[in-house]
């Protein structure tokens, strides 16, 4: 079983965890990580060297945007994902990742002044749903599993799941009282 864990910040953790376990359980074959957010994962990596050592396919969100910001879209390619996924357009994916339309902060302090241009928004768009199809090509997995659906690639992830038949399982928070 090949399996794909979508990931942000702390849930990196989790879901190393579970694909330890789950190897001890049944057979695993690949395993890959979409990981998003830099300063955890450089800490994470720090404690788990394994995690660079290519027993893992990683895809790391940080420098898929570093490098998209700089060139221009390929609009055929992004209708061709339009096309190939079943979908109106992919705008739902820049919307979903409010990083994108507010920065990084946004959490903190929120400025309604746009963080990327509207070219740039496209070749994000362009290179995320790119990279996140030859991370499936690389993988094929059989079980994608994600925290929250809040990031671009989580976003591609799914509707390329959807789009190949893919078991997508997104986990949800939930409190139990206050």
């Amino acid at each position: 079983m090949n399996v794909l864990f979508l990931t942000q910040s702390m849930s990196l953790q989790v879901f190393y965890e579970l694909a330890r376990e789950l190897g001890d359980q049944v057979p695993l074959g690949k395993v890959g990580f979409y990981v998003s957010g830099s300063a955890y994962y450089r800490r994470f990596a720090a404690e788990h060297p394994d995690i660079e050592s290519g027993a893992y396919v990683l895809l790391k969100e940080w420098e898929l945007l570093r490098r998209a910001v700089d060139k221009k879209p390929d609009i055929a390619r992004l209708r061709r994902f339009e096309e190939q996924l079943s979908v109106p357009n992919l705008w739902g994916a820049i919307i979903a990742d409010r990083r994108l339309i507010w920065g990084e902060l946004f959490t903190l302090r929120l400025d309604y002044k746009p963080q990327f241009s509207h070219e740039q928004l496209l070749s994000i768009t362009e290179d995320v749903f790119t990279a996140v199809e030859e991370l499936f090509d690389r993988v094929k997995p059989d079980l994608v599993v994600s925290f929250i659906c809040v990031t671009i690639g989580e976003y591609a992830a799914y509707l390329m799941a959807k789009a190949r038949g893919i078991p997508f399982l997104n986990l949800r928070p939930t409190r139990v009282k206050n």
